[in-house]
């Protein structure tokens, strides 16, 4: 059996990174619509199957890109080397020309087009606060991996649709629609920096200042949740700072996998990942 955290100083530093103001972003938009669809193809094989259409193009070029960065956390990565079978076509099927021009990025040619489609697998096998990795019975990524910027129109909303095997939950720090496999983002800022959890969970929910907080963590895994004192921080933490900025807040507490990659801990927007295992004791901790 093991303990979440519950220190003050621990929970104090996390709440008061979460009520810091988000930074401005100047960049606009041209009207370009991004749609997503993650389906989990092959639990076996570690394999997520990616689709990103953006449509309403008028440009000559469009280059997509991987971030080599991950929110928060500083180093590069080069998540394109799980990237397998990367095909461009437009809406008639027609298969696009689309070199990798540089670093993680690909520039295609929409002369003419105003809608591509861009489908790849990602093998997924290492589970880390900042990797991807499927399982048999569940499967986590934080959006880096897997979510392709449309460089030059980094405000445009995305449109996100989960594929999953029967009976597969799915909790996402990404907003929720009327569906409950389709989520969005504002922004691709905001698309990136939403850790999601599909498959088998179990979770605690609570309500701070009318909002769910959850704390999500391994199917079948024993564990003391007292939010107790994580409803009298965030309380506390509202009281100093204002109202928070968020509409959900997701502790994400990733099991011990077969791979597990660096073993830390990440904020994000609304949601922290805490990996992996047995939670270390607060003085492990970054804070």
């Amino acid at each position: 059996m093991y303990s979440l955290p519950r220190t003050r100083v621990a929970l104090g530093a996390l709440i008061a990174l979460l009520f810091s103001p988000p930074a401005a972003n100047a960049q606009t938009d041209s009207g370009l619509n991004a749609q997503y669809t993650v389906a989990v193809k092959d639990t076996a094989a570690h394999l997520f199957h990616v689709t990103a259409k953006f449509s309403n193009l008028s440009q000559s070029t469009l280059d997509v890109a991987l971030p080599i960065w991950t929110p928060g956390w500083y180093t590069l990565e080069n998540y394109a080397k799980n990237i397998l079978r990367f095909v461009v076509t437009d809406k008639n099927g027609t298969v696009l020309h689309s070199p990798l021009s540089r670093g993680q990025t690909w520039t295609i040619d929409t002369d003419g087009k105003s809608e591509i489609v861009i489908e790849f697998d990602y093998f997924a096998n290492i589970l880390s606060h900042n990797e991807a990795q499927i399982t048999d019975t569940f499967a986590f990524f934080t959006g880096t991996q897997l979510f392709l910027e449309p460089v030059g129109h980094r405000n445009v909303t995305s449109v996100v649709r989960f594929v999953v095997p029967d009976g597969w939950p799915i909790i996402s720090a990404l907003t929720e629609t009327s569906d409950p496999n389709v989520y969005m983002a504002p922004d691709y800022d905001t698309l990136v920096d939403s850790p999601t959890w599909l498959g088998a969970f179990n979770s605690e929910q609570f309500i701070v200042n009318g909002k769910p907080h959850f704390i999500v963590y391994e199917s079948g895994a024993t564990v003391e949740v007292d939010t107790t004192e994580w409803i009298s921080m965030i309380e506390t933490t509202t009281a100093i700072f204002g109202v928070a900025p968020y509409d959900k807040f997701i502790v994400f507490n990733l099991p011990w996998g077969e791979t597990v990659g660096d073993q830390d801990n990440l904020e994000h927007g609304n949601s922290y990942v805490f990996c992996c295992g047995e939670v270390a004791p607060a003085s492990a901790h970054e804070f």
